[in-house]
């Protein structure tokens, strides 16, 4: 089963608001199984269960930083905590990032008239992410090639001989990309016509509702 970008858009909208107005205990509970729920329907069962792995490390270190009186046991008990409400947000996020293509993304975006910077704008940040992963690999095995060291005991230069290299490639990058856009009419002020047949399907609806119904509800009731 596909499941509609725009759904997938939609909860990681909500959930932010949700979480600015507290009270209900299962406000939480409700946000974490719908989010399982989508990755049960795109048959992502490994990914759901790395994801309720680190959910489960921090909820235990949550709760063993309790047990250490005093400001650091108290704000890493409230970082373990605010971490954990935005876990179902990185679940959701991770199905637009490794589950759609640019142009599914775009092509769902289209029916609500966006401006169309916006739009595009918001598919690079997107699909830059695993990029990023694959560029920060890419720059590690030239380190260990040229014997330049990597060490946790210094920080500051190890993140420089990530940083340069990085931004570099973000320039080279951003050439490509300009060009691969203005190859496929990305100035055309004309409406985009697009490979995929990205619709809202009933079962979207059906997911919609009971998002804005359930958020709707926990909220109110406290």
């Amino acid at each position: 089963m596909r499941v509609n970008p725009l759904v997938v858009l939609l909860f990681n909208l909500l959930l932010p608001v949700a979480v600015m107005f507290p009270g209900n205990r299962f406000q939480h509970l409700f946000f974490l199984s719908f989010a399982s729920f989508i990755l049960l329907l795109l048959r992502r069962g490994r990914r759901l269960a790395l994801f309720l792995c680190v959910y489960a490390v921090f909820l235990a270190a949550s709760r063993v930083s309790l047990w250490h009186p005093g400001f650091a046991g108290g704000f890493f008990s409230v970082f373990f905590y605010i971490s954990m409400q935005f876990i179902p947000c990185l679940m959701m996020a991770s199905v637009l990032i490794g589950d759609y293509s640019p142009g599914e993304l775009i092509s769902a975006l289209q029916p609500l008239h966006l401006p169309r910077s916006f739009v595009v704008s918001l598919v690079i940040v997107l699909r830059y992410i695993p990029t990023f992963r694959r560029e920060f690999g890419y720059i590690r095995e030239s380190m260990r090639l040229r014997g330049v060291p990597y060490s946790v005991r210094r920080p500051v230069q190890s993140f420089e001989f990530f940083l340069v290299p990085q931004l570099f490639r973000c320039a080279l990058l951003a050439d490509e990309i300009t060009a691969a856009g203005l190859t496929k009419g990305i100035t055309h002020p004309g409406r985009r016509s697009s490979y995929y047949d990205v619709r809202m399907q009933w079962s979207d609806y059906a997911l919609c509702a009971a998002l804005f119904l359930g958020t709707g509800v926990l909220i109110l009731w406290r």
